[in-house]
């Protein structure tokens, strides 16, 4: 922080400091579209255009298509960059910028760490990187260092899709920070999700467009072969992901509280044992769940640790903490407590079932999740999930089939009868040519 700065900070009242910052965020919004104008205009001229994907966590990956594209057009020189999670503790948080390094090394893809080693310091990304285009994959400004956030690339064009499928009621989080109103291109999901951002979003969502989700565009794309990564290669196993939530903490953890952990994390390892011989599960907690587990006054680290080791080490189980596509694709059935899975699973056209915390939970679902949670199988005790696993799952009576899939045919489908990514390539490729 320079002198000035700290001075400011020091003799500006808080009063005044936030009508500064109105007024400072007022023209911003006015004037940023004139500025993306201008940008574009220069890089329409420009031979070739590098772009930047700011990346925090290999399981929040949601470019794959897209970047697959921009690879094979000669105009583009897309390249992967791995930021810290700034509120991880340094031991996590380094453990989690090596692993997205060694995920997407081993993917065969452009990128480097934000993390110097050499100098142990930070990348300065626009003064080494110099990218034209600049992808987020996160929209949390408490998630990230500053220099990595939106407001030290207003001076380029910057995009971001939804690294997960948005149904919560967090309407201003999820439409109206900052980072959504000054994005050049924020690409939604569906038209619902459109609409909430003309009602909520200060720019009345002006730079919204709905291109379909393109995390999941792999699940679309009848070209692409999945591996296989469950432990039990006997396909006569019905395979099921449990992947709950990480609000451990009620409904003031992330203003959510839509975990049912705490509730049923040794029941499901009591089904994994029942079933041993009819089925496999993959624990996949949401990457916040662990950290938040190892703080927990109930759990610990070594607990934690414990308990982890437990769904490693059975002949029926297997924890997955990194991309799930593979796993989605491969799977008879999810299990999960969060409002992007719920959504994300649709893909398959697969059975899922849905654990409700608590009757309010719908109150904390937006519009769109509301609809989508209608179409789910719904748990609420034990006997619940026994049923869904012994009925649905083994016994194959998805009674819910039919109704779910025409729900994703008339609402969750990207437009245009193309993938997600192909709509966000192409409208980039329009954007930057003559």
């Amino acid at each position: 922080m320079s002198v000035i700065n700290k001075i400011a900070k020091a003799i500006i009242p808080n009063g005044l400091k936030k009508i500064l910052w109105d007024f400072y965020y007022f023209f911003l919004i006015k004037y940023m579209p004139f500025r993306y104008r201008r940008l574009l205009k220069k890089l329409k001229k420009k031979e070739k255009i590098k772009i930047a994907f700011l990346i925090y966590l290999a399981s929040s990956w949601k470019y794959d298509n897209l970047f697959r594209l921009l690879l094979r057009d000669s105009r583009f020189d897309p390249i992967i960059i791995i930021c810290p999670i700034n509120s991880y503790d340094s031991e996590t948080m380094f453990s989690e910028l090596n692993r997205a390094v060694d995920f997407f090394t081993r993917q065969n893809y452009p990128v480097i760490s934000t993390w110097k080693e050499h100098s142990q310091g930070w990348m300065d990304i626009k003064e080494e990187i110099r990218p034209d285009i600049v992808f987020f994959s996160n929209p949390w400004a408490e998630l990230c260092k500053p220099e990595y956030y939106i407001f030290n690339f207003l001076d380029r064009i910057t995009c971001y899709a939804p690294y997960g499928f948005k149904s919560s009621h967090l309407y201003e989080a999820i439409f109206n920070k900052p980072f959504q109103n000054l994005l050049w291109t924020i690409f939604y999901e569906t038209e619902m999700h459109k609409e909430m951002a003309y009602r909520y979003a200060r720019n009345k969502g002006v730079n919204g467009l709905v291109t379909g989700y393109p995390g999941m565009d792999n699940l679309l794309d009848e070209s692409y072969k999945p591996g296989f990564p469950w432990k039990i290669k006997d396909k006569s196993y019905r395979r099921i992901i449990w992947a709950p939530h990480h609000s451990i903490m009620g409904k003031s953890d992330s203003n959510v509280g839509f975990s049912t952990f705490l509730e049923y994390s040794g029941f499901m390892l009591r089904m994994a044992e029942e079933f041993r011989d009819r089925i496999q599960i993959s624990f996949k907690p949401h990457p916040l769940l662990r950290p938040k587990m190892n703080n927990h006054p109930d759990w610990g680290r070594e607990k934690t640790d414990i308990y982890f080791g437990q769904w490693e080490s059975m002949t029926n189980t297997q924890v997955d903490e990194s991309n799930y596509i593979d796993l989605f694709l491969t799977s008879d059935a999810l299990i999960n407590d969060g409002e992007s899975f719920m959504v994300e699973y649709l893909y398959t056209k697969k059975p899922a079932m849905f654990l409700v915390a608590d009757e309010d939970v719908t109150d904390r679902f937006n519009e769109f999740g509301k609809q989508a949670f209608e179409h789910l199988y719904q748990g609420r005790c034990e006997k619940d999930i026994y049923s869904f696993i012994n009925e649905v799952v083994i016994g194959g009576n998805d009674y819910l089939g039919e109704e779910r899939i025409k729900f994703f045919e008339t609402l969750v489908r990207p437009p245009h009868n193309k993938l997600a990514s192909e709509n966000i390539y192409n409208y980039i490729k329009a954007a930057v040519s003559l």
